[in-house]
């Protein structure tokens, strides 16, 4: 299991997928977008970035 801020820094650094995330832990990438949005960030999918 990851920590939230590794996850979200790894996805920054592209180091990490949300269709990486998603296999993982077998949800919609939907999901895991609605997730990052409820803890308060910002999902740019055409950048593929997180922001505050």
């Amino acid at each position: 299991m990851m920590l939230v801020k590794k996850m979200l820094n790894g996805i920054t650094m592209k180091e990490i997928t949300i269709k990486e995330l998603t296999d993982q832990y077998v949800v919609s990438t939907r999901t895991i977008q609605l997730r990052i949005k409820k803890l308060g960030y910002e999902w740019d999918r055409t950048v593929s970035k997180v922001f505050k």
